[in-house]
Order: C-alpha cells, then sequence, then structure tokens
C-alpha cells in the first residue's frame, strides 16, 4: 500500500468516526428514532470499512459481505432523510412558520 492510499484510508476512517460522533451527539439531544436509524447504519458502514482493512479477503470469500456495506450506507442516508424531513417539519409546525 502507497502512501497516499495509506493517507486516504485514514482520513476516511476519520471522516467516518465524526459522522457517528456527530449522529450520536444528535440522539442524544433528540432522541429521534430517525437518528437513530442514522446512526445504526452508519456503524454498520463503519464497521464494514473497519472489517475491509483488517481481513480483505473475507470481503472476496464472501460476496454477501459486499451488499452489507452499501445497505448500511442506506440506511444512513435514510434515517438521516427521515430526520430532516419529518423532524424539522414537525419543528416548523410547532413554531408556526409556514411550511
Amino acid at each position: 500500500m502507497d502512501f497516499f492510499q495509506q493517507i486516504g484510508n485514514t482520513l476516511s476512517e476519520v471522516a467516518s468516526i465524526g459522522v457517528v460522533l456527530a449522529c450520536a451527539v444528535l440522539w442524544l439531544r433528540r432522541r429521534s428514532g430517525w437518528l437513530l436509524l442514522a446512526l445504526i447504519g452508519e456503524l454498520g458502514s463503519f464497521a464494514c470499512r473497519i472489517g475491509l482493512m483488517l481481513a480483505p479477503k473475507l470481503y472476496s470469500d464472501m460476496p454477501l459481505l459486499r451488499v452489507l456495506w452499501p445497505l448500511n450506507a442506506c440506511i444512513f442516508a435514510i434515517g438521516l432523510l427521515g430526520y430532516a424531513w419529518f423532524e424539522t417539519s414537525s419543528a416548523n409546525t410547532r413554531e408556526g412558520s409556514p411550511s
């Protein structure tokens, strides 16, 4: 593995940890089911990323694992979109702002 690939992998791990922490902080403040779904999806993606780093051969031996990473990314995206759509629209309704 060359230097730039190692830097890229490290930055990817740091970014994923940042997203997990951001979801956790939001969930602790809002206790939204949508945020919990996003947190679970991002934790799953992070686990897949770590698994690929520690055991890359496992991903070539078990094709099902290659489906889990994008599936977790979709779970994260659905959770975040649900939070953005439903939680912010209900906040606007409570404040009396037009939608």
